[in-house]
C-alpha cells in the first residue's frame, strides 16, 4: 500500500511539473507573439514617418517648384468699373507667380497693379458669353466692395487652371497645411 502511495504522489508531482511547463511555454509563446507583434508595430511606424517625410519633401517640391515658376499671358483688358478706375486698356501681361497676380505693361514689363490670392474672392473662365475671358475678383478698396477684372486671351482656362492650383497653395501655406522649407 504504500509503494501505491508514493507511486500516485509522484504520478500528481510529475503531472504538476508538466502542467508547470506546458504553463511556462504558454507564457513563453505569449511573449514571443507579443515580442513579435511590436517588433511589427515599431517596423509599420517606421514605415509610416518614412511615408509623411516624403509627403513633406514632395510638398517642399511644389512649393518650391511654384516659388520659382512663373508665368506671363498676354492678355487684353476687357472694361470693367475697376479697369476703367485704374485707367487700364489694351493689352498687358499677366504675371502669374507663388504669391500674386501682377498686371505688367506689355513694353516695358513695367508693374501696374498687383494683387496677392489672399484677396481672391472669386475666378472663372467666361463660359456663358467668352471662352477666352478669364474673370478676376479681388477686395475692392473698401471691406464691402469687389473688383472685377475681365482678361481676354487664347490660354483663358489654362490661366484659370494655374490661378486655382496657386489660390490652393497660398491657401494651404497660409493654414500650415503645408510645411515651407
Amino acid at each position: 500500500m504504500s509503494d501505491g502511495y508514493y507511486d500516485k504522489l509522484e504520478e500528481e508531482e510529475a503531472d504538476e511539473r508538466h502542467d508547470g511547463c506546458d504553463l511556462h511555454l504558454s507564457k513563453k509563446r505569449a511573449i514571443e507573439e507579443l515580442h513579435n507583434k511590436k517588433s511589427q508595430q515599431f517596423k509599420l511606424e517606421k514605415e509610416l514617418l518614412k511615408i509623411k517625410k516624403e509627403i513633406k519633401n514632395i510638398d517642399r517640391v511644389l512649393v518650391q517648384s511654384s516659388k520659382e515658376s512663373s508665368t506671363l499671358y498676354d492678355v487684353r483688358i476687357v472694361e470693367t468699373e475697376a479697369s476703367s478706375r485704374l485707367n487700364l486698356n489694351g493689352m498687358y501681361s499677366l504675371h502669374v507667380d507663388q504669391d500674386s497676380l501682377t498686371i505688367k505693361d506689355i513694353l516695358s514689363d513695367q508693374s501696374i497693379y498687383w494683387q496677392p490670392y489672399r484677396s481672391v474672392k472669386r475666378f472663372g473662365v467666361d463660359e456663358m458669353n467668352d471662352k477666352h475671358v478669364f474673370i478676376l475678383q479681388v477686395d475692392g478698396k473698401s471691406s464691402t466692395n469687389t473688383d472685377e477684372f475681365r482678361f481676354k486671351t487664347a490660354r483663358a482656362a489654362e490661366l484659370c487652371e494655374h490661378v486655382s492650383h496657386l489660390c490652393y497653395m497660398a491657401a494651404a501655406l497660409r493654414t500650415n497645411r503645408i510645411s515651407q522649407c
